[in-house]
């Protein structure tokens, strides 16, 4: 049996990534994980599966949720999708979908690996601080309002339960959304611009 053949019987399946590193979704290692990758790949992923009215990053919706959450869990704002540079950034009517079909337990056995591995490589507890999801369900109330077309606020705010933010969101291009995300993380002690 060829090496690679070998390995994938033992650890699974891999992804490339940016670095053109072997990234092993089973067996994710803290080592492999990189602030300039994650950046770079969730400065690419758009969230909503693209349903919006241009490309709003990943890495854009956790540098806002950093700024929104309690400063001493900033870092877990910025880092709290982190995971989705490795799986992407799967809906949450989607994951529920998946569950009903019975492929929940896995996704969330692969998410929690890979916000392990996260939390391990940035120092930091798990679970994620809830202020990190309130603030997060706040930036998809803000979100709702201005990156689709028609009028969901309403929809979102009642199924959130929470206003959107006073400030617009305007999304950027994909490199400085990445930018924005690395710079964000230098300034919570993470990585060097």
């Amino acid at each position: 049996m060829r090496q690679l053949e070998m390995e994938f019987a033992v650890q699974g399946d891999w992804i490339q990534t940016y670095s053109h590193e072997k990234f092993w979704l089973l067996h994710p290692r803290p080592e492999q994980i990189s602030i300039r990758e994650v950046a770079h790949a969730l400065g690419n992923i758009c969230r909503f599966h693209g349903h919006t009215l241009s490309h709003y990053s990943v890495a854009q919706h956790s540098v806002l949720v950093s700024e929104n959450c309690l400063p001493e869990h900033a870092l877990w704002g910025l880092l709290h999708d982190a995971h989705e540079a490795y799986m992407g950034d799967i809906p949450s009517p989607v994951k529920e979908t998946l569950k009903q079909l019975g492929a929940g337990d896995a996704l969330t056995v692969l998410e929690e690996r890979l916000m392990a591995a996260v939390a391990a490589k940035f120092g930091l507890e798990l679970p994620v601080p809830a202020d990190v999801w309130y603030a997060d369900k706040v930036l998809l109330s803000t979100e709702a309002r201005d990156l689709f077309i028609g009028e969901p606020v309403e929809h979102w705010t009642q199924r959130l339960g929470c206003e959107p933010l006073f400030a617009h969101v305007v999304p950027l291009p994909p490199t400085v959304a990445e930018h924005r995300f690395l710079r964000r993380a230098a300034e919570l002690g993470v990585g060097v611009l």
